[in-house]
């Protein structure tokens, strides 16, 4: 089933090429031979079944489906190339274990909220900061997974995106830097505090991975709030860990602990839930258009369809 899932969703957000992961097992290094389409047998296992159906679906419609174009996302997963710069910079002078310290960590989080998303059966867009249109936040759902630094000149735009009435998830060390890698958490005042209702205390290094509240787990640091008119949403030892602020018509959730990285490669169903909570209006209204589209196509019989009711 996950590969026709894998497949269906990909040919609807527009990719025009899918490569696998691998043919057939790998015969030395690494890797049990888990991901290949024949077995050690050189036999068809049901991952390649799964794909023939699908590619025998395509060659007999594919015309009615290339003329097809993928609608936007509502919901988008914003990064910075700023980021990378600085958490490259970090981990070079850091080997650490911890993934939070790693140089990949940004890239990590980001993927981790890709796949939590993605488990309430839509697709999220993944958009570098730059090309994300911050006019208009109506209806529209922006998420920062652990974007260690976030330049000035998006500052406003955000507050203007939010206002607008666009709601803004941040996690993880989002907004620690800004394009010069300055601690943005010790301006006088924090540039977002009036959109954010509420500024950075602290971090604590805790554990390498710690329960939040039973159902989310954190990632060696515990981000601590100190809550300027938002409400608390989570708290713990009467530290503040995550906050809701409403500003203008669009409000912000913030929780500055490494939440993805706490679901890395384990138990996920904590920030599935987290994320099925807070996107809840526009995964209702993307899962629904799917729905609609698959029915009035009369798709329903196309192989793997029946993943998306």
């Amino acid at each position: 089933n996950h590969i026709s899932q894998y497949l269906w969703t990909s040919l609807a957000r527009g990719a025009s090429g899918i490569m696998f992961w691998t043919l057939n097992p790998r015969g030395a290094v690494q890797e049990a031979g888990e991901w290949g389409l024949i077995d050690f047998l050189r036999q068809d296992t049901d991952r390649m079944v799964a794909a023939r159906k699908v590619a025998l679906a395509l060659e007999q419609y594919g015309k009615e489906l290339k003329s097809m174009k993928p609608v936007s996302a509502p919901i988008s997963i914003l990064y910075s190339h700023e980021s990378f710069y600085v958490e490259r910079f970090n981990a070079m002078s850091n080997q650490s274990s911890f993934d939070a310290r790693k140089i990949d960590a940004v890239e990590k989080s980001l993927s981790v909220a890709y796949q939590a998303i993605s488990a309430n059966g839509v697709c999220p867009e993944v958009c570098e900061m730059k090309a994300f249109n911050w006019d208009n936040g109506e209806n529209r759902i922006a998420i920062l997974p652990d974007c260690i630094a976030v330049p000035s000149e998006y500052w406003d735009k955000i507050s203007g995106f939010v206002k607008s009435g666009g709601k803004l998830i941040v996690t993880g060390r989002s907004f620690y830097y800004d394009e010069n890698m300055f601690c943005t958490f010790m301006y006088r005042p924090f540039p977002l505090k009036d959109c954010f209702g509420a500024e950075m205390k602290e971090y604590k290094v805790t554990a390498d991975y710690f329960s939040l509240d039973g159902k989310l787990t954190g990632h060696l640091w515990r981000g601590i709030i100190e809550p300027k008119g938002a409400t608390t949403v989570l708290e713990s030892n009467g530290e503040v860990l995550g906050t809701r602020n409403s500003f203008g018509k669009g409000q912000v959730v913030w929780l500055p602990t490494p939440i993805e990285l706490g679901a890395y490669h384990r138990d996920m169903s904590g920030l599935e839930e987290f994320y099925s909570k807070e996107c809840k209006s526009a995964l209702s209204l993307s899962q629904s258009d799917i729905k609609q589209f698959i029915t009035e196509y009369r798709w329903q019989w196309l192989p793997g369809m029946n993943l998306f009711y």
